[in-house]
């Protein structure tokens, strides 16, 4: 089965994250496309990020 995954960088404005507008103004830093589970796996790692860090976006804080 084949997957790809979009890998997305994005800065938001810090006052506008407890609105519901939350990305006016964000500015998308970098998009890199991951082709299938081991790809996406060593682009995060090659990124200093650990798979484990992730979470479902219903238990997070942050946009999803």
């Amino acid at each position: 089965m084949f997957s790809r995954f979009w890998l997305t960088h994005c800065e938001y404005i810090i006052e506008r994250l407890d609105g519901w507008d939350y990305d006016i103004g964000s500015n998308e830093i970098n998009r890199i496309v991951a082709t299938g589970e081991a790809d996406l796996l060593a682009l995060l790692r090659g990124r200093g990020v650990a798979p484990e860090r992730f979470t479902y976006p219903w238990d997070a804080d942050f946009p999803a």
